[in-house]
């Protein structure tokens, strides 16, 4: 009878037996120790949760909608449809046979737990098993954790708890999307990670469609060093003029003389960057490299794979031990760090805050030709290794200030002073000018003119920072917000799904990648737009209530029941939040370019047409009928009250559609003195302009016509438009309906302890992510008379 070890990956398991057996022989889907200890191994999640319409058919895409939402616990588990799986399971179950105990060596995490405790219950194995907790990958760190080794029913509520979220997360994805996409008539996926995400992105796209530019003045003395000016200020403020004013205090202040001058400097230190978890390198990769997130993770994964970087899919910045990381550097070339006698910096060590995986760092493992991408990709990981253990940077910040009368101007300059960590990264060191600036310097006082702009569209690499930080998005309970900060991974998604999720958005046509920059899909838009307002799923509370009742699981103060129950009553509400939605439109948005597919209905409530000058969609917004292509330059807009001087308090739909269809729609206008009178209307689409004709053949397109025929045309009345404030995307109808609706969110949050680590995480259930592109979905309706 053997002692056999269950890992979760491959090279882990070799790990094990090099520490604990010495020497091991590689056999077909293990590894023999020779010393009757056996290390075994999966490829991550082995099984899955079973399709709906097996545990019956009403809950499948055929299904009967009223039986919704269909509510079930302890599904069952099949194996994964990977290949390699089923072979990989069978030496698992024959190893299982053999043991006299089972030793758990997955991740140290929910997740880790989660996958050991599926394969268990697959193979209907019984026997006895302990649990190695195991977060320092050395050799020493592996012989501890064995020692420490302790009985597997300690970890009860961990396993309870990854069973449970991987239920919640399939009943959630698939009730909501099976329910969304039928009522919808369209192919959409909706899901715990994903939808708050998308959302994300249709807000920024909303926010940049709405933003006008505010432009404001103030007041500068140039100096002749680059990039420094002493501005203006108030109260430490940056004062905000209009031209006017600020061409006043101009001419008031140049005669005036220079009094109160002052330099003063500051030294700051500033220590070396934490080391990458997953995350932080797909953020710089694409800052610098402009990588993909997706493609990051695929380099990283082969670096691993050769055995170049420790395991990738980590959240942790933080090493367990600093044992023989200096064996490393040395193979790896850092010579300074060496003959310097530098050490790594103490705070990157600390076991408590490593999670399932230590930080991502280097093996010691020397490449010699690596492709140009995993090179550069390396190259990060190695620097922003080494740059742990070199001293900190110290810069100067040198502030000079001058009044006239009593008027306050500021300029500040930082240089580097001492490099320290910072000379791997080939910045010098510097000399500030300010420090010995003179009075008679300063230059003649000048305006500083100022346009507001809006943000800017997401990158993967703003993204991945907002899908950690979605905490941020919690505005109205502060304790929600608190927990989506705490838990180990932090916000929606973790490091090892983000990269999947932004994909699975792109695939399914609800975002588009443009260069660097990723948008909404006209399709994505109108999803969220079509979802009501306060959708529990489009926010990242669901995620921290999770967390909170999860973690209560962990510590076996609350019960599956328990949290079925309350899982249930969610479930519930968002299926009654979903029944009243409106269809979506069935054009075809693969690249937002609004081609309407054969045989389909647009039955859009935002859509109107198609921009006359990009083919982009117009929607209809609280103020105008706006193009959807403003971010390539597109203009065109219809206001709602272009008309408004006139006598016209809004434009109509069917007419702002004829305007754009360069037709001329008879309205009804009032005179100053409020006699009523009609009118055609046209729309100039050089200016967005509405004019007005009393004769419908005197518009520009008939008066070329006429000019061909040696006809004048006739004088034509323009009327200027007032460009909204704001633009509110959701219809009014809508949003009335979504007012009625319930919330998921709760009205207080339990008291939650810390959680474990959240680890591998898929939208809907363990595995691939459903892939819901090819289902065949129902007819639309007919089309209405």
């Amino acid at each position: 009878m053997a002692i056999v070890y269950f890992c979760e990956k491959p090279s882990q398991a070799q790990a094990l037996a090099t520490a604990l057996s010495q020497k091991a022989t590689k056999k077909e889907g293990y590894y023999d120790g020779n010393d009757g200890k056996l290390y075994t191994y999966a490829y991550g999640h082995l099984t899955t949760l079973v399709a709906p319409e097996v545990i019956h058919p009403d809950f499948s895409w055929k299904g009967d909608l009223t039986q919704f939402p269909f509510l079930v616990a302890d599904i069952p588990l099949e194996l994964s449809k990977q290949k390699g799986v089923a072979a990989q399971f069978k030496v698992i179950k024959s190893l299982f046979q053999q043991a006299s105990r089972i030793v758990v060596a997955t991740d140290a995490g929910r997740e880790g737990e989660h996958i050991f405790r599926t394969v268990y219950q697959l193979a209907r194995c019984q026997k006895p098993f302990t649990r190695l907790w195991l977060q320092d990958m050395t050799e020493s760190g592996i012989r501890q954790a064995d020692a420490q080794a302790r009985p597997g029913s300690d970890y009860n509520g961990l396993a309870l708890a990854g069973k449970l979220r991987a239920e919640a997360d399939w009943l959630v994805g698939m009730n909501a999307t099976i329910f969304a996409a039928r009522t919808l008539q369209a192919r959409i996926s909706l899901g715990r990670v994903q939808t708050p995400t998308l959302k994300m992105l249709v807000q920024r796209h909303l926010e940049i469609l709405n933003f006008h530019s505010r432009t404001y003045y103030n007041l500068i003395a140039p100096t002749t060093i680059e990039k420094v000016n002493f501005e203006l200020q108030r109260d430490k403020q940056t004062v905000e003029f209009t031209k006017e004013e600020a061409e006043a205090l101009r001419d008031l202040l140049q005669p005036v003389p220079i009094t109160n001058w002052h330099i003063s400097q500051q030294l700051q230190q500033e220590a070396p960057p934490k080391l990458f978890d997953l995350t932080e390198l797909q953020k710089i990769a694409n800052k610098q490299l402009n990588l993909t997130a997706s493609d990051t993770l695929a380099i990283a994964q082969n670096l691993y794979e050769k055995k170049f970087i420790t395991y990738p899919r980590t959240s942790s910045q933080y090493l367990a031990s600093s044992e023989g990381l200096l064996t490393r550097v040395e193979a790896l070339g850092g010579n300074e760090i060496i003959t310097q006698g530098y050490t790594i910096h103490p705070f990157y060590i600390n076991p408590k805050k490593v999670t399932d995986h230590e930080a991502l760092i280097p093996t010691g493992k020397v490449p010699n030709s690596l492709p140009a991408r995993e090179q550069q990709v390396f190259d990060l990981i190695r620097t922003r290794f080494f740059a742990a253990f070199y001293p900190y940077a110290k810069k100067q910040k040198v502030t000079a200030q001058f009044q006239k009368n009593e008027e306050l101007f500021i300029a500040n300059q930082t240089v580097i002073q001492e490099l320290g960590w910072l000379k791997l990264y080939g910045k010098t060191e510097e000399v500030s000018e300010l420090l010995t600036y003179q009075p008679e310097n300063v230059q003649p006082l000048a305006i500083k003119e100022v346009v507001t702009q809006p943000k800017k569209p997401y990158n993967d690499s703003s993204l991945l920072a907002d899908m950690k930080n979605a905490a941020k998005f919690i505005n109205d309970d502060v304790t929600l917000a608190k927990i989506l900060k705490t838990t180990d991974a932090q916000g929606i998604g973790t490091p090892a799904t983000r990269a999947a999720i932004i994909e699975a958005l792109i695939k399914r046509e609800l975002i588009m990648r443009q260069g660097k920059q990723l948008h909404p899909t006209v399709k994505g838009i109108e999803l969220i737009q079509a979802l009501p307002e306060d959708f529990a799923l489009c926010s990242p509370k669901m995620t921290a209530v999770w967390e909170t009742l999860l973690a209560e699981v962990e510590a076996q103060t609350l019960s599956a029941d328990a949290f079925y129950e309350q899982l249930y009553e969610g479930i519930r509400s968002l299926i009654v939040e979903l029944k009243p939605l409106l269809p979506l439109t069935s054009t075809d948005h693969s690249q937002g370019s609004g081609k309407q597919k054969k045989g389909k209905t647009d039955r859009s409530n935002s859509m109107l047409c198609q921009c006359p000058k990009c083919g982009q969609p117009i929607y209809e917004n609280e103020k105008s009928f706006s193009c959807s292509g403003y971010q390539s330059g597109c203009k065109v807009t219809i206001w709602k009250n272009g008309l408004e001087k006139l006598g016209k308090k809004t434009i109509t739909k069917t007419e702002a559609k004829q305007l754009l269809q360069m037709k001329h729609p008879k309205v009804k206008l009032k005179s100053k003195a409020g006699k009523a009178y009609e009118a055609y209307a046209g729309w100039n689409p050089e200016n967005n302009w509405i004019t007005i004709q009393f004769d419908q053949h005197a518009f520009p397109q008939a008066q070329q016509q006429k000019q061909k025929q040696g006809t004048q045309p006739k004088q034509h009345t323009p009327v200027k438009q007032t460009p909204p404030t704001r633009v509110v995307a959701v219809p009014q109808e809508q949003r009335n309906l979504q007012a009625e609706t319930p919330s998921l969110a709760p009205q207080t949050a339990p008291k939650v302890r810390q959680a474990p680590p959240l680890g591998v995480e898929v939208d809907f259930g363990w595995g691939a992510i459903p892939d819901f592109s090819d289902i065949p979905l129902p007819p639309p309706p007919p089309e209405e008379e």
